[in-house]
């Protein structure tokens, strides 16, 4: 199933909400609103933990360089689980 997912561009589902998480913390992080920010911070070790999950340099990147470090984590676990051959 990971090869099929991989080669018809499709991420599983639990990358899927993962990735909408960590934009969804993103926009909260680049909030104006100091409420949301300081409930940010309550989050803060479930955030690190998603950022390390995906390899993540810092939760400030552009959308399009998130989405593609949860690719790349995708098919390189695809890769080492002997998925491809």
């Amino acid at each position: 199933m990971t090869s099929l997912q991989f080669y018809c561009g499709c991420l599983p589902m639990s990358y899927i909400v993962d990735q909408q998480m960590i934009l969804f913390y993103r926009c909260l992080a680049r909030s104006p609103n100091v409420i949301l920010r300081t409930l940010l911070w309550f989050k803060s070790d479930f955030i690190s933990f998603l950022v390390a999950k995906y390899n993540l340099p810092r939760l400030s990147l552009l959308k399009h360089v998130i989405k593609e470090y949860v690719w790349n984590c995708f098919a390189l676990k695809a890769m080492h689980e002997g998925h491809f051959m």
